[in-house]
C-alpha cells in the first residue's frame, strides 16, 4: 500500500478484508475423522488425511464447536479449483458409494 500512495500521490485508495475465512484445525482423533476413515477403508480407499488451504464453511461450523470435515470426490491435491479441474466418472462413483456407507453407518446404528 505505502508502496502505490508513494507511486501516485493522488489516489485516494482504501483497502479492507470484507471476509475472513478462518483455518480449520485438523483433530486426528476426532469421532468424525475416524468414521470417515473406517468407511474409507471398508471401501479400501485411502485413509489419509489433508490439510488444505481453501473456502468451505466446515471452518465456521468447527469455530461454532460442531467437529467437521470435509470430503469430496477425486484428489484435491492441484486440482481443486484451478484450471482444467476435473472429477472423472469412476472417482464419482467412489464418491458414492463412500456417501452411502457413511449415512449407512453414521444414520442406521
Amino acid at each position: 500500500m505505502q508502496a502505490l500512495a508513494t507511486r501516485f500521490p493522488n489516489l485516494n485508495l482504501t483497502v479492507s478484508r470484507e471476509w475472513v475465512n478462518p483455518p480449520m484445525n485438523e483433530n486426528p482423533g476426532g469421532e468424525w475423522i475416524k468414521i470417515c476413515q473406517d468407511v474409507s477403508a471398508s471401501l479400501e480407499l485411502p485413509t489419509g488425511t489433508h490439510k488444505l488451504s481453501t473456502s468451505t464453511e466446515a471452518s465456521l461450523f468447527q469455530q461454532a464447536g460442531y467437529e467437521s470435515v470435509v470430503v469430496g470426490p477425486g484428489s484435491a491435491l492441484g486440482n481443486i479449483h484451478g484450471p482444467n479441474e476435473s472429477v472423472s466418472l469412476a472417482q464419482l462413483e467412489l464418491a458414492l458409494n463412500f456417501y452411502e456407507r457413511l449415512v449407512e453407518r453414521v444414520c442406521c446404528v
